[in-house]
């Protein structure tokens, strides 16, 4: 029953509770106009778990992770009913409906990243060599599947320090919350993924994607500024036909689906993190051109770049 965190009560209850939906909703692609899928579209939250979490069941469009700092909590997912402990964590890939039940003193934290954050970010990611990077490519890329994965306990101090940062910035954010956050989570995955594999446990649906579509899926990754069809094909001796198919049979997703994902992510970020010019920006993310670049842009986000900028910079940037 030992509290890990050196938070108290008061800072714990100050986080949102674990949002409530419907199933339906979150199942269905269509309907953007979901609060709750509203709440959880901004890359990183953590919220609290209370004992009236217990009437519920949550299904999610974010990966969901949830860790016992005090007390105990059962997760019920994937058909199994999973008891944890202090130290211990479970993984829940997207649209894997899941029920909490804890007691009034316990500490359970859901730290709910969305899909987007993990996208911009999968090239680190695969670099964990275990079931993690499989788990989240899956997740991110695969077709349905309902799916989690459970760690035993955990002794490491650093774990414990990274979660009461995450905490801490969730409850008074600093200016730059959303980069912390997203480092602090990738630290707190690189560290469980180090542990030992015994503490591991699997849900039984299987993880279907292989080692070969990760390897594709990081090559696009760190090759978005040039990577084409072709020489992604020639870079894995296949036919570009058969790169193609295995892309798209893999991820539901084409080559040019994913590269544009990846493309306005990085566009993203450098508008409201950089003060590089609208045409630089283009250049690094490997556009056409400017004016190919500001077309799409307004097409998907409704406005130019520049307007972008201006109204959500973090640094005061207008050019």
């Amino acid at each position: 029953m030992q509290n890990k965190l050196a938070i108290s009560y008061s800072d714990y209850h100050t986080l949102s509770p674990n949002p409530t939906n419907n199933i339906l909703q979150v199942l269905s692609e269509s309907n953007a106009e979901s609060d709750n899928i509203k709440e959880l579209s901004q890359g990183i939250h953590i919220y609290k778990t209370t004992p009236d979490s217990s009437k519920y069941i949550y299904v999610h469009n974010t990966f969901d992770i949830i860790c016992v700092c005090k007390g105990e909590a059962t997760v019920n997912a994937g058909n199994s009913e999973n008891l944890l402990s202090v130290g211990n964590f479970i993984f829940l890939s997207p649209a894997t409906p899941y029920s909490i039940v804890t007691a009034e003193e316990s500490i359970v934290p859901v730290f709910a990243i969305e899909k987007g954050t993990l996208i911009t970010n999968f090239h680190r990611v695969s670099q964990f060599d275990g079931l993690l990077s499989k788990f989240f490519a899956n997740g991110i890329w695969g077709e349905s599947s309902s799916s989690y994965i459970r760690f035993k306990h955990f002794a490491n101090p650093n774990i414990y320090s990274i979660i009461s940062a995450l905490i801490a910035e969730e409850v008074n954010p600093e200016k730059y919350s959303e980069l912390i956050k997203s480092n602090l989570i990738l630290a707190l995955i690189g560290y469980i993924n180090s542990s030992d594999a015994k503490t591991h446990e699997i849900s039984a649906t299987k993880i279907t994607k292989s080692e070969q579509i990760i390897k594709i899926l990081t090559y696009i990754q760190n090759n978005y500024r040039t990577v084409t069809l072709e020489s992604l094909a020639s870079a894995f001796h296949y036919t570009v036909p058969y790169v193609s198919k295995l892309i798209r049979s893999s991820t539901g997703f084409t080559f040019t689906d994913i590269l544009r994902e990846i493309k306005f992510d990085v566009c993203l970020s450098l508008l409201l993190n950089s003060d590089l010019k609208i045409n630089r920006i283009a250049e690094v993310a490997g556009f056409q051109n400017t004016d190919h670049f500001n077309r799409i842009f307004k097409k998907r986000m409704g406005k130019t770049p520049s307007e972008y900028r201006k109204n959500n910079s973090r640094i005061g940037i207008d050019n």
